[in-house]
């Protein structure tokens, strides 16, 4: 981020765009994780949670669930 969050969006946007594209669940998940944490928006917490409880990212999930506080 260093100060500037809206270059950082755009870049995890084209991130998100091109996982999505390539069919990498996995990444997707780590990306809305990672926009989830550094943003505080729980809407990216709880996007990554759905995914890694559909893939079957035990650890991933459990992290995530914690930062969500469930």
């Amino acid at each position: 981020l260093s100060g500037r969050p809206s270059v950082a969006q755009e870049w995890w946007q084209k991130s998100l765009t091109e996982a999505e594209r390539m069919g990498l669940r996995y990444d997707v998940g780590m990306i809305h994780l990672e926009m989830g944490q550094r943003l505080n928006e729980r809407e990216h917490l709880e996007q990554a949670e759905a995914i890694f409880s559909e893939i079957g990212a035990e650890l991933d999930l459990t992290r995530t669930r914690e930062l969500l506080g469930r």
